[in-house]
């Protein structure tokens, strides 16, 4: 099973030219052009049964704080009269109603197009949590006078680790989030949940990804050199040249690919 793990920065939405009526209901701004592209990558390839589409319910929330703060801007600048007589339609008679409806609002609509809302790690996690902060270990980013930063991306690091346990497979986080991007957190993912994690900020890179999983891959020739005259990896052999075929726009008409020194680097990733 392949899970792809959408995070909070790829899915912006811009409440800055809305009426009060968008405030109410799932927005389809909520499926923004990086995740409609994860979407139709998985339906385009038939391979929903094998790709599934998370959201954390951390992400969930930060969605609805956004979508809350701009519904208080809206009212200060617009007038309450206006955002009382919208809000009472839906059944929102105070602010704090409003918080909650919006993140129910948006639990449902990301629920009913399929996609998977895990929930915020067990509290059992915060011990190692707190001893990554004081260590300043990834994803906290380790700077000074600043190693609490990052706790909400590592409550998102450890409800997929909670979640992989239980679910083995390949994992994908999307994310702009460079503090991911440390072979540490792969090393450490693996060995807690026995499953492997990419970590990806641009859709070409999930998507070629997905398409090598989901290929019949087929090795046809292998070539071997030693990698101590290139000062690579000393004392060990690298392959540098292979050729594979996949199906990609056809089955009848498979695309052979050669792939040099970055083979390496592809099966790690």
């Amino acid at each position: 099973m392949v899970y792809i793990v959408i995070d909070t920065n790829c899915l912006y939405v811009s409440y800055s030219k809305i009426d009060i009526k968008d405030f109410f209901g799932f927005r389809d701004e909520l499926v923004n052009s990086k995740l409609k592209e994860v979407i139709d990558l998985v339906k385009s390839k038939n391979t929903i049964d094998d790709i599934q589409i998370i959201i954390p319910d951390l992400v969930i929330r930060e969605l609805a704080q956004q979508r809350f703060e701009a519904y208080c801007n809206f009212a200060t600048q617009h007038g309450r009269t206006k955002v009382i007589q919208e809000s009472e339609k839906h059944s929102v008679y105070s602010v704090t109603d409003y918080q909650a409806y919006a993140y129910s609002e948006i639990l449902k609509g990301y629920s009913d197009i399929g996609m998977i809302i895990i929930p915020i790690c067990d509290e059992k996690y915060f011990s190692e949590i707190v001893d990554k902060a004081i260590r300043k270990d990834s994803p906290f980013e380790g700077k000074s006078k600043k190693s609490d930063k990052g706790f909400k991306d590592t409550l998102i690091y450890y409800s997929v680790i909670e979640y992989a346990k239980q679910n083995k497979g390949e994992f994908y986080l999307y994310t702009n989030d460079k503090v991911y991007r440390n072979y540490r957190l792969k090393n450490e993912f693996y060995n807690m949940c026995n499953s492997k994690l990419s970590v990806c900020s641009e859709f070409a890179n999930i998507k070629n990804r997905v398409l090598l999983v989901n290929s019949d891959i087929r090795i046809d020739k292998l070539e071997y050199k030693s990698s101590e005259s290139e000062n690579l990896i000393q004392g060990k052999f690298l392959p540098i040249r292979v050729k594979y075929s996949y199906p990609v726009f056809s089955e009848n008409e498979p695309i052979a690919i050669v792939i040099n020194e970055h083979l390496k680097q592809l099966i790690q990733n």
